[in-house]
């Protein structure tokens, strides 16, 4: 069998069986999760998840907040990516793979196309969401401002250069609308002036909003 990228050469009949050096790649590619088989620490569906943003990163940026218990939407959603963006044939259902009965060889062989994936291009690559970002679930005016500002960041936000699209992407990190996000990744070139202006503004108004549910706490 060819070598794949990270492994290790152990030389000529010698080194692990191709099971165990699956295995081994996968490990290598998603150490966040304590992956040592090919049935059950798959079924929740966000294993598959981790390895297709590990192959491509930012094609499955989230997988760490899904809930295991929506289990056949995390698989479903990850092997479609993997199905659209890496050539990675879905040679087993999502239904199967969440299933605790699920085949040993048949996983293998689908997750064996997984070293040789390559990233189409035009692929819908993301920053993950901002994990310690908390969304101000009560209604009122400070979050229509908020929103308001967001979207008008969105607007002034050109994007261009490789320096400029690395500024956008830590911006969208701390977007929670998705529309904005959507708005503000579609941009071509950066208006960097502009839009420090409004992020000025963005920071007031969400330092008023803490000190207003500060006081009505």
């Amino acid at each position: 069998m060819p070598m794949w990228e990270g492994e290790e050469d152990f030389g000529e009949g010698k080194g692990p069986t191709p099971k165990q050096r699956l295995l081994h790649w996968i490990q290598s590619r998603v150490p966040d999760l304590p992956i040592t088989n090919f049935t059950a620490d798959w079924n929740d569906g966000r294993a598959v998840g981790a390895l297709v943003d590990a192959v491509a990163p930012g094609l499955c940026p989230d997988w760490q907040d899904w809930n295991p218990t929506d289990s056949l939407q995390n698989a479903s959603e990850a092997m479609g990516l993997a199905d659209d963006w890496l050539n990675v044939r879905q040679l087993i259902r999502p239904e199967e793979l969440v299933s605790p009965n699920m085949d040993e060889q048949s996983m293998m062989t689908y997750l064996s196309q997984y070293p040789n994936a390559k990233l189409k291009q035009g692929a819908p690559l993301r920053p993950r969401t901002n994990p310690n970002s908390k969304r101000d679930q009560q209604p009122g005016k400070s979050i229509v401002e908020y929103v308001a500002v967001l979207r008008e960041m969105a607007n002034c936000c050109n994007f261009g250069t490789f320096t400029n699209r690395m500024l956008r992407d830590s911006l969208v990190q701390g977007v929670e609308d998705g529309t904005v996000q959507r708005e503000m990744l579609s941009k071509n070139e950066h208006c960097l002036t502009k839009a420090g202006g409004v992020r000025v503004g963005l920071h007031r108004i969400m330092t008023h909003s803490g000190k207003a549910h500060a006081v009505e706490d």
